[in-house]
């Protein structure tokens, strides 16, 4: 949106801080307009991730 180029986190490590930081945002308030858009793509995330089955 900033249209700043962007790059996917890589690995496990790299997500967990990129949640983090989303993390921070949401608590502040920053994403009010995309809140509940989000908040959707979040839960269906989670249940996926909840979900898969280890390989």
């Amino acid at each position: 949106m900033s249209g700043q180029p962007y790059k996917l986190p890589e690995d496990v490590v790299e997500w967990a801080e990129a949640l983090k930081a989303l993390r921070t945002v949401a608590g502040a308030g920053h994403i009010y307009p995309y809140r509940e858009q989000l908040a959707k793509l979040c839960d269906r995330t989670a249940q996926l991730l909840r979900e898969a089955v280890p390989a």
